[in-house]
């Protein structure tokens, strides 16, 4: 069928051979066949007929919609620039065409990558609902709630008529200042001090998740001292 199939669908022989370029299929599904006829004089050409074709989504992945992490936010201010991923096709190694996603509604969602370490929350509109085919999704309306280190977010993508595609994709990490900051004093020169703090709990938890561990270091002590910037924070066990 010409709906499913798309390329060119006729070819010259020459030298005994026909070759069909860029042919495609736009739908999914089982025990296709591929059938080729000959339209010339001669009667002796019999029909070709392929094996049974089964054709299956294409590998989708997210990618950084090409805009940089948000530039130094602030508390409760809109996130900017906008974050956003861009629905990316493997097999072409391109942005996937609008024609192959409007067959399927998507659903996009966006969250702090802990729930639990965080002072802050993620406000706004989070969901984004994908009907006209966009291969962007953009979240440009959320902020968070509370300065902090290391804000990670997570952008979720999924199509309603498939379970194939759970996609994710990570921004950041990048911190977010007090909604005072502009109001400090300008200061033209620091000092490094190196700081040990000793953890009571149990070391194989950090071990499990180190990257966590840190941030939720950073935000439960370094919140402490809203006044320093801390940063380089390493674990070793002892």
């Amino acid at each position: 069928s010409k709906e499913i199939l798309n390329g060119e669908l006729k070819a010259t022989i020459e030298n005994g051979n026909a070759v069909f370029y860029n042919l495609q299929f736009t739908r999914t599904g089982e025990n296709y066949r591929l059938r080729i006829s000959y339209s010339g004089l001669s009667s002796d050409v019999v029909p070709w007929m392929s094996d049974p074709i089964t054709v299956s989504e294409r590998e989708l992945m997210l990618k950084p919609s090409g805009r940089v992490p948000p530039l130094s936010p602030r508390e409760n201010y809109t996130l900017s620039p906008s974050a956003g991923v861009i629905i990316f096709d493997v097999m072409d190694n391109a942005p996937a065409k609008k024609a192959y996603l409007k067959q399927y509604t998507w659903e996009g969602s966006i969250s702090l990558l802990y729930d639990d370490v965080y002072s802050g929350t993620l406000l706004g509109s989070t969901y984004k609902l994908i009907e006209d085919g966009s291969n962007e999704i953009l979240f440009s309306d959320v902020n968070i709630s509370s300065w902090g280190y290391s804000y990670i977010l997570r952008i979720r993508v999924k199509a309603r008529e498939s379970s194939l595609w759970n996609l994710s994709c990570l921004i950041g990490p990048f911190d977010v200042d007090m909604l005072d900051t502009f109001e400090l004093p300008l200061i033209e020169s620091s000092e490094f001090r190196r700081v040990q703090v000793i953890y009571d709990g149990s070391f194989q938890k950090v071990e499990e998740d180190e990257a966590k561990f840190k941030i939720f270091f950073l935000n439960f002590f370094g919140r402490r001292y809203p006044r320093v910037r801390w940063q380089n924070v390493s674990v070793a066990e002892g």
